[in-house]
């Protein structure tokens, strides 16, 4: 019996992505697993009637096996942990690795070195630079690398 999944994408993402896409379902097809291409903008999860629900273009659908999530949703992959569903990553990888300062966090907290950090807030950063040395300004969570450097 084959697996059934959803590898959810954003669709300018899917754009961006559809060689990597159609080789990554070619993929999982050689390992007999159906991959169904999931616009995010088109599935809708949440609760009714106090359970879980998902529709996809406004029409209820299957529940796969599992979900291949590439949009930067940590609470979309909990809910779909929530159905039953086995996602990659899960959210709490997911939580953790797409909010930089938790990231640095974790892997501090293995031993590994890692660069100095200062964590604050916006509005702490003061007209000058705090430090001699460059060092990268960029905001914690789910930005998809946008970040500005000091000195310019």
């Amino acid at each position: 019996m084959k697996t059934t999944g959803w590898l959810i994408y954003r669709k300018d993402d899917a754009v961006k992505n559809e060689s990597f896409i159609r080789w990554f379902m070619e993929e999982a097809n050689n390992q007999n697993i159906t991959l169904l291409l999931i616009l995010r903008e088109n599935l809708e999860v949440g609760i009714h009637h106090n359970r879980f629900t998902a529709s996809y273009q406004q029409k209820t659908i299957q529940i796969p096996t599992l979900a291949i999530v590439r949009t930067i949703e940590p609470q979309l992959n909990f809910i779909l942990e929530q159905m039953g569903i086995q996602v990659y990553n899960s959210s709490e990888i997911s939580r953790i690795c797409n909010h930089k300062g938790l990231t640095h966090l974790y892997v501090q907290m293995l031993g590994i070195p890692m660069v100095d950090t200062i964590f604050t807030k916006t509005d702490c950063l003061t007209e000058t630079p705090p430090h001699s040395f460059s060092f990268s300004c960029q905001r914690s969570c789910w930005q998809r690398g946008q970040a500005g450097t000091f000195p310019p």
